[in-house]
């Protein structure tokens, strides 16, 4: 980088939105509706990604007849890689562990069908049903399941 750069606070601002977000995650609480708890993305997270999402597609819109083709569609491929990984609300019920994400169908797998669960290598807690299927609670989960439960 030139050290006449006009682009060095790139560097702080994206350090510092690590951090805002870190914190975030750790001060979150989960939300209860009724008996169900619900493992929702914080809105950090949330704007992140919502901001890229529009961000990325107005800059793709704009460029229309000004850039190279491949630029374009190398944008509308990092749209759709936030789009799609946009993060699952998980909800815990007397009946057992939903995930909702907004692309697919929700996934549900009851308690009476819990095979068991597994803590991996990194951190993360996975549920397994008779079926198959399996739902994960990431590391960011349970910083909020442990914020929740003080």
């Amino acid at each position: 980088m030139d050290a006449n750069s006009n682009v060095w606070w790139l560097g702080p601002l994206g350090l510092t939105v690590l951090r805002i977000l870190y914190v975030e995650a750790r001060v979150s609480h989960v939300r209860t509706r009724g008996n169900l708890i619900l493992f929702p993305a914080g809105l950090g997270i949330r704007f992140l990604f919502g901001g890229g999402i529009i961000g990325f597609s107005a800059l793709v819109v704009s460029s229309i007849g000004q850039e190279a083709t491949w630029l374009l569609v190398t944008m509308t491929m990092v749209i759709l890689a936030l789009c799609f990984a946009w993060p699952a609300t998980i909800t815990i019920g007397e009946d057992g562990i939903r995930q909702h994400t907004w692309w697919r169908p929700m996934r549900v797998i009851h308690w009476t069908d819990v095979t068991g669960i597994q803590k991996e290598v990194s951190g993360d807690i996975e549920v397994f049903c008779k079926q198959g299927k399996s739902l994960t609670f990431s590391r960011f989960m349970q910083i909020l399941c442990a914020s929740r439960m003080r």
